[in-house]
């Protein structure tokens, strides 16, 4: 230190060029600074949520709750493992010891899971692994309205118009749409006409299901070239549905309309989503692992403003939720409680040492060592967040 200090007092011009190198290098980098509210974190849970449609809670926790448990508890490094079934799913939480390596772990428990699949109701969906993600919380959360237009029409103008529009931006990791209306073919199959003919709901579904397909059949190679052929065979209209051939319990062919009732109508509303009261489509974007938030959620709201011009003030568009704006407000805060440290720390430091020159000299250093954070913050990857001010 004794010879920097002598260096420092014998070259002046030197330190000086230094220092506005230190100051130019570390105010370019604060420019490209990514700005976000937390640092990046890799929280220690983990949680299995299975699906098990039509079940109540004490079967869903005899046949799957108790089965995913056994399975993920020879995980290696569990602190503590949790659990709830209810009607139609199970989830199972699993916190681990801290300084665990998630992406190993979540590995493990897929191993461990796959190897019980087999042993759970047919009736039951594949387990979904997930891990606790900070992330995977929308940064961004919309909402749109129009006038003399239905939940259905919006839904459709969200599904067709928004939701790709928005997917394809640059740190936006997926979207989610809610409180819409969605359509859907409902069969009732009358019982006593279906008992009539020798069928059971299990027959009918086989039917459907085979009359609806788009599979594969093989490939054609001509000269150079080679061509893949698929069969298409779906459900274009609801003619199409009822004209479905029925085998009989006596071998005869009848059409599906002569025992159902075959409609289009609306999906049971299982969420609503409301703005202000009034019941609305909510537009929620969930951003990238490593994509900055600031920058996505401006990004979306660009985006959002085009489309709002398209469909020419049909359509309002409400921010309900931004996590920049929080971000912004909270890195203001912080930055102006900086400066005011600093100056409250240049007037003490004056107040007891009474030379000028001295309190000049500290005055200087404060921001040039903060400055220089700044460069070292940027080549190491950290984001400008309240824990790193």
């Amino acid at each position: 230190m004794r010879k920097f200090a002598q260096f420092a007092i014998n070259r002046p011009a030197s330190i000086i060029i230094l220092m506005a190198a230190i100051i130019i290098i570390g105010l370019m980098n604060l420019s490209r600074l990514p700005t976000d509210l937390m640092p990046e974190m890799d929280l220690p849970y983990a949680a299995v949520i299975t699906s098990y449609t039509g079940a109540g809670p004490e079967e869903v926790e005899d046949q799957v709750t108790k089965s995913i448990e056994n399975a993920v508890g020879t995980v290696a490094n569990i602190d503590t493992i949790m659990s709830t079934s209810s009607a139609n799913s199970s989830m199972v939480l699993i916190a681990f010891n801290y300084g665990t390596n998630m992406d190993a772990a979540m590995a493990n428990m897929r191993d461990k899971i796959s190897m019980v699949e087999s042993y759970l109701p047919d009736g039951a969906d594949k387990p979904q692994v997930l891990k606790m993600d900070l992330n995977s919380m929308p940064v961004i959360s919309l909402s749109i309205t129009g006038k003399d237009l239905s939940l259905a029409q919006l839904q459709t103008i969200a599904e067709d118009k928004i939701e790709p529009r928005l997917s394809r931006i640059s740190g936006v990791a997926s979207v989610t749409i809610t409180g819409g209306r969605e359509r859907e073919v409902k069969v009732a199959v009358d019982p006593i006409k279906a008992e009539n003919y020798g069928l059971t709901l299990s027959q009918v579904a086989s039917f459907l299901s085979a009359e609806n397909y788009n599979m594969s059949t093989g490939s054609i190679t001509y000269g150079e070239r080679k061509y893949f052929a698929r069969s298409l065979q779906e459900f274009e209209s609801l003619d199409d549905i009822g004209n479905v051939a029925l085998t009989t319990a006596t071998g005869n062919k009848i059409p599906l309309k002569d025992i159902a009732d075959i409609s289009e109508d609306y999906k049971e509303t299982e969420q609503i989503t409301r703005t202000n009261g009034l019941a609305t489509v909510g537009i929620h974007c969930q951003k990238e692992t490593d994509a900055n938030t600031v920058e996505t959620c401006t990004d979306v709201k660009e985006e959002m403003e085009k489309i709002k011009s398209e469909l020419k003030g049909n359509v309002d568009v409400q921010i309900v939720m931004d996590q920049s704006d929080y971000i912004n407000k909270s890195i203001d805060s912080t930055a102006k409680t900086l400066v005011e440290g600093a100056i409250l720390a240049v007037l003490i430091i004056l107040l007891f040492l009474r030379n000028i020159r001295s309190t000049l000299i500290i005055g200087i250093s404060i921001p040039l060592s903060i400055i220089a954070t700044f460069i070292v913050m940027f080549y190491t990857g950290s984001t400008l967040n309240t824990i790193t001010l």
